[in-house]
């Protein structure tokens, strides 16, 4: 990959491309999708977690971080539950999408020297427009950021590793172009994630591909746990260990 890259679907998406190879040179792939229908699980879940917006309690957060950091295991899982409650709309969001919490960042800034007014948030406002309706609004901040940061960027190293070419039909300009032109209560048709996807295909896709619940990618961490990993320290695991 170059640099540092944190998603471990990396993995399986070289097996599945190394497996593929195997019969083909180019494959079609459905990235974009979830990012230009509305499909990803995490859209319901923040629409309504934002219905108890508690922002407007901002100046207290510091003091639930400086506690944080001098409390007991269990005080402190409370304090962090509390803090994502005050948490403003971006930064709750970013945080769902993996961003870590302000008593984190906090031992990261004094270890490397960050300036406390850096906006590590800055990339993902550019991006974000409170003005547009909630679905619509995630799916163009994950179209600007996650999908070509992440998804196109795994799959890209992950397929051409095996000289395989993988195509993405769904990021067609006009296809993109189409989706978002339509109001979000068509896209999500009956209030369904991806339900124009859903509806348009319904004569042509088996009802147990339509109906199925939405599977990621990736692989069980927390289960494999330390055989992932060998002896060698650096400077993050040092000091994520005064979290664990």
């Amino acid at each position: 990959y170059d640099e540092p890259f944190a998603d471990t679907s990396a993995f399986p998406t070289n097996m599945v491309a190394s497996f593929t190879k195997e019969t083909a040179t180019v494959a079609l792939t459905g990235d974009g999708g979830d990012e230009i229908f509305g499909g990803y699980k995490w859209y319901d879940f923040f629409s309504k977690s934002i219905n108890y917006n508690f922002s407007n309690f901002n100046k207290i957060r510091p003091l639930i971080h400086s506690l944080s950091r001098k409390s007991s295991t269990y005080i402190n899982k409370f304090l962090k539950r509390l803090d994502l409650i005050f948490m403003n709309d971006l930064e709750k969001y970013a945080f769902y999408m993996g961003n870590m919490r302000d008593d984190y960042k906090y031992v990261y800034r004094k270890e490397f020297e960050i300036n406390d007014d850096y906006d590590d948030l800055w990339y993902f406002r550019k991006f974000y427009k409170p003005e547009l309706p909630i679905f619509t609004r995630l799916q163009y901040l994950d179209f600007h950021t996650y999908l070509h940061d992440d998804i196109l960027t795994k799959v890209d190293r992950a397929t051409m590793a095996v000289s395989l070419e993988a195509r993405v039909p769904l990021l067609s300009r006009s296809i993109i172009e189409f989706s978002f032109s339509l109001p979000q209560e068509v896209r999500l048709y009956q209030g369904s994630l991806k339900g124009l996807a859903k509806f348009s295909y319904l004569d042509t896709l088996p009802k147990e591909i339509i109906n199925r619940d939405k599977k990621g990618f990736s692989i069980p961490t927390k289960v494999w746990g330390k055989n992932l990993y060998n002896d060698h320290i650096y400077p993050q695991e040092t000091i994520l260990k005064q979290f664990l």
